[in-house]
């Protein structure tokens, strides 16, 4: 079962989506007998996430996409998810970045977590497996995304 694709807004899309996958939790997502990947993507802006996840999808038949807009909801997506990849934006509201991979990363150091960003003057790489400089090209974010899927 896909989960629906969702935007949180605010804490009550988050309690609701939670509620919701807190429901089917006991639902695995296997496709053709092999556990499916899951990659968190995170940003405050929807066409990123819509674009990102779209390409993913098109270029990965083993993935599941689960989708935040803002660090502290992503923070509750992957307590609940545990999933093999974040890729995240650097500016948002409730959490930037750098806030959401050290707070994954002291549950777990192994996890990558991407970066993507316009902002790379600001930003402490070693929080991160990966950094693509905005604008990118679509090559360089399914080559990182093979790499650590």
């Amino acid at each position: 079962m896909a989960f629906p694709k969702m935007s949180l807004r605010n804490d009550f899309d988050e309690i609701l989506f939670l509620q919701f996958i807190s429901y089917h939790s006991d639902i695995t997502l296997f496709q053709k007998g092999k556990q499916m990947s899951q990659v968190l993507l995170v940003d405050d802006e929807s066409f990123f996430l819509d674009a990102i996840g779209s390409t993913l999808k098109s270029e990965f038949s083993d993935i599941e996409v689960l989708e935040a807009s803002d660090g502290k909801s992503a923070w509750n997506i992957y307590k609940k998810f545990k999933p093999d990849l974040v890729i995240t934006d650097y500016k948002m509201p409730n959490w930037n970045g750098a806030e959401l991979s050290k707070a994954i990363h002291e549950r777990d150091k192994n996890l990558p977590v991407v970066l993507i960003t316009g902002f790379a003057e600001k930003v402490e790489s070693e929080l991160f497996s990966d950094v693509l400089l905005k604008p990118f090209q679509i090559d360089e974010l399914i080559n990182v995304a093979k790499k650590h899927l």
